[in-house]
């Protein structure tokens, strides 16, 4: 843990709900929704689940950052593309992996697997732009 920019991690997670933000309630949210068989009223009293969007997103950000420190991974396009890498490979294919066992329409599922790999890329991307120093 020494080699991560604990400060970076911590504001790609802030990046982490604002692309969540855009993607749910500007993007795709309607598709969502009804790809969920759910309507906007069925979703309000759940906002304990951002503690767990924040928890897991402090889980994810610190895995890229240790896995960028690992690997010597710097800057922006290396940010990226280990962002994109690790967003599609272990997160998207495991948000469609569940999709794939519960009753709920592919398009939601695509629309979760996106905002996973969108996440990861900004998070790559942070992370890549804001190394620890002297690391």
């Amino acid at each position: 843990m020494g080699r991560i920019n604990h400060f970076a991690v911590l504001l790609a997670v802030v990046l982490q709900q604002v692309v969540g933000f855009v993607w749910y309630h500007l993007l795709f949210g309607p598709a969502w929704l009804a790809g969920l068989g759910m309507t906007p009223d069925q979703m309000q009293g759940r906002q304990w689940r951002f503690a767990v969007a924040i928890g897991c997103g402090l889980l994810s950000a610190y895995g890229l950052a240790w896995l960028m420190a690992a690997t010597g991974r710097r800057g922006l396009g290396q940010g990226l593309a280990l962002g994109l890498f690790t967003g599609i490979a272990f997160a998207g294919s495991a948000v469609l992996l569940h999709y794939a066992f519960i009753p709920a329409i592919w398009p939601a599922a695509w629309i979760d697997a996106g905002v996973t790999v969108a996440a990861a890329l900004v998070t790559g991307a942070m992370l890549g732009l804001w190394p620890k120093r002297g690391a």
